[in-house]
């Protein structure tokens, strides 16, 4: 799976980015392939990637959070890393150490998250999430060795 051409898919073609000036930055820095199935790339990245896009479409334009979106693919050890960080103005609600939804919609909504997290614990990695009052990041990182989908 070419990761790289996913990315660039993407920030080509988002629609909302484009019709709203979301400035989608994207820095990948892996190799041709990988042993991650192109599925479970595909649901991080779109999950990762519709998240940062719904907070910022939540910015005001007359604020001084920029309308930017920052995603980073790498590899690091045998790791694979996914860092997205994106300006945010809602707070942050935890439950039980899970991040829970804004939308009033709660049964269709705050699943994205959660898919990230199953498929991380399948490649033997984990998610990370760091906020303040005006970003939020998310650290992905899942195992190249040893994992179970192989």
């Amino acid at each position: 799976m070419k990761i790289s051409r996913l990315t660039q898919f993407y920030s080509k073609n988002s629609e909302i980015a484009k019709k709203n000036n979301i400035a989608l930055h994207v820095s990948c820095k892996v190799p041709k392939e990988l042993p991650v199935s192109q599925v479970d790339l595909c649901s991080i990245l779109t999950n990762l990637l519709h998240n940062a896009e719904r907070a910022v479409l939540e910015i005001p334009e007359n604020t001084e959070l920029k309308q930017r979106i920052s995603l980073s693919v790498w590899i690091e050890g045998d790791m694979l890393m996914f860092r997205i960080t994106n300006p945010n103005k809602n707070p942050i609600i935890e439950k039980n150490g899970k991040l829970v939804t804004t939308k009033t919609d709660k049964k269709n909504h705050g699943l994205g998250m959660e898919i990230i997290r199953q498929i991380a614990i399948q490649y033997n990695g984990d998610v990370h999430i760091e906020h303040d009052d005006s970003n939020f990041t998310v650290l992905v990182m899942l195992g190249l060795v040893n994992t179970s989908s192989n």
